[in-house]
């Protein structure tokens, strides 16, 4: 339209106009936005595995055709990369919580003679999942299953711990408390050691 004589500030505001349902200056964390931002008629995808299917979809396909970006079989490929990576960082999340519970929190708990059944059956419940996700047919499945692993199974299982560290004498819990964290530069001598 440039190239034909049409003023640019006259183009800016012709696309602000036409697009004024999707501009939004508020708080884009509110709750209320997805819901607003739905109403506003854009597209709203809460999952990142969502997401990732969303490469195999016929007209994303033949965009990044069109455009020369990346072929059907490209596209496919990154998806199926995407959803492998996804789950693969999450199996080694999982499996590292195993062990810190398993090598560490649990004899820590005992030590001291606390209860451990409620983290031990979390622990289990992490186990349990992942074996889902190992027995899942295709890649988006696989993700789909390691999501609610991250997200509401190991989530379940982190709060038992953080309870636990709550109640666990410090000089027993086996690794950095919040405290130690928060306040590193206070807790070392002037070469670093604690």
């Amino acid at each position: 339209k440039i190239e034909a004589g049409a003023k640019p500030s006259d183009i800016a505001a012709d696309s602000l106009n036409a697009h004024w349902r999707v501009i939004f200056n508020g708080n884009g964390y509110d709750p209320k936005w997805k819901d607003e931002a739905v109403a506003r008629g854009m597209y709203r995808i809460d999952s990142g595995v969502e997401a990732i299917s969303k490469l195999g979809d016929a007209k994303n396909i033949n965009l990044f055709a069109k455009v020369g970006v990346l072929s059907k079989v490209e596209l496919i490929a990154r998806r199926d990369i995407d959803w492998n990576h996804y789950t693969g960082s999450v199996e080694i999340e999982a499996l590292t919580m195993i062990d810190m519970i398993h090598q560490w929190i649990v004899p820590a708990l005992k030590s001291v003679g606390m209860d451990t059944a409620v983290i031990a059956s979390g622990c289990d419940k992490i186990q349990t999942k992942l074996n889902a996700v190992h027995a899942a047919q295709d890649g988006m499945e696989r993700a789909t299953i390691a999501r609610e692993l991250r997200l509401e199974v190991m989530e379940e299982a982190r709060k038992a711990c953080d309870e636990a560290e709550g109640k666990c004498p410090a000089t027993v819990w086996p690794f950095a408390t919040y405290r130690d964290l928060l306040f590193l530069d206070q807790n070392q001598d002037h070469q670093g050691v604690t």
